[in-house]
């Protein structure tokens, strides 16, 4: 049966579409019935939208709360809010961008890419970077397999590094953010003063020294290989975008290290290409945690163990056998495709409700 979804639609959603909320999109598209099919498939079959909020599962913000915080409209989610509130249904507010707006909405439950675990509420979870199907539009939807080697290959294309003025610039612009945030005029988790990069460029400096494993990185002084657009880095066929996928699909494992925002995009593509993501855990919340266990899929390193990163690859490594090495490059891909996708993740979105069901009975008191 599907969710029932009750909208608040007190706004003009259809005119800042760039704004909707990823669970909206499909309600509110100009495009014919099967086009949508095609784009959301089942996704329209688990959802339905409820005429009142007595009628619905829960209640739902249509557009991030980015919007809200940008129009000065916070009210707005605010009142919805306490209508969801009264009527004791589970409100949903989504967030985009790199830095989560923080939700002053107390009965939220918010869904972001980028979460600081130690200062998000037990009813923060996280969401996975959709993109298409790299394995369907690079190699015909067939999975390349390796063998497994005596050593490690550990591969990395991307930013890793800047100029001596664009690193200033994020020492500068951090420092800042982390003043705001000490004096309570940011309206998100402020990042570390110290600029993502560095923790990039020591992740592989370290792996590149160690006689443990091979590496074959790709290091770039600019974001996307210096390509400008979302045009340009939407094209699959452009070659700094091939030269990306290659690199994961080449290699046994992928280095994913957080970017700007708290979270990596490339654990999700590392994972779709069916290769072993090596995850530096940056005090992050991953999807469905829950109710999957991530380190079953990744060689997972705690920031405070990064000195021991190659040792850590290296042992996962020899705890594989042959088989055991294949049979894991296609658990991690069946493993985006049936939770991390588009459908995956809204295929199991519902979980997420009984995970709140169980905190609030566990916190609770019960009746005398």
């Amino acid at each position: 049966m599907p969710l029932r979804i009750f909208f608040d639609t007190s706004l003009p959603i259809a005119q800042k579409r760039s704004y909707l909320a990823e669970i909206a999109r499909p309600f509110w598209s100009k495009k014919p019935q099967a086009e949508r099919e095609e784009i959301y498939g089942t996704y329209l079959e688990w959802f339905s939208i409820a005429e009142s909020m007595d009628d619905a599962d829960i209640a739902a913000l249509p557009m991030t709360w980015n919007y809200y915080r940008d129009t000065r409209q916070q009210d707005v989610g605010l009142r919805f809010a306490q209508q969801a509130k009264a009527s004791h249904k589970p409100l949903v507010v989504f967030s985009s961008g790199d830095f989560k707006p923080n939700v002053p909405i107390e009965n939220a439950i918010v869904f972001s890419g980028s979460f600081y675990r130690s200062r998000a509420r037990n009813t923060c979870y996280a969401h996975p970077a959709i993109f298409e199907d790299y394995i369907q539009v690079h190699f015909n939807g067939e999975l390349p397999l390796r063998r497994k080697q005596a050593q490690p290959v550990i591969g990395f294309c991307g930013q890793a590094d800047a100029t001596p003025n664009a690193m200033l610039g994020w020492w500068v612009r951090n420092l800042q953010l982390n003043v705001r945030d000490k004096l309570g005029s940011l309206p998100f988790d402020a990042p570390p003063i110290q600029p993502h990069l560095y923790l990039r460029k020591k992740t592989l400096e370290l792996l590149r020294k160690s006689d443990a494993v091979k590496t074959d990185f790709i290091i770039h002084k600019q974001y996307w290989a210096g390509l400008g657009s979302t045009t340009e880095r939407q094209n699959p066929n452009n070659d700094a975008k091939k030269t990306f996928v290659n690199n994961i699909v080449n290699t046994d494992y992928t280095v994913c290290v957080r970017g700007l925002g708290n979270y990596s995009k490339r654990l999700y593509e590392t994972l779709c290409c069916g290769r072993i993501p090596i995850f530096v855990n940056t005090d992050c919340i991953l999807p469905f945690e829950f109710a999957v266990d991530w380190r079953q899929y990744c060689v997972w390193v705690e920031q405070h163990e990064l000195d021991h990163i190659a040792e850590k690859v290296l042992d996962f490594h020899q705890g594989l056998s042959d088989n055991d090495f294949i049979e894991l490059q296609r658990a991690c891909r069946q493993f985006w495709q049936e939770w991390l996708t588009l459908q995956g993740f809204y295929a199991h979105f519902h979980l997420h409700f009984a995970v709140v069901r169980r905190q609030h009975a566990t916190h609770t008191p019960s009746d005398p």
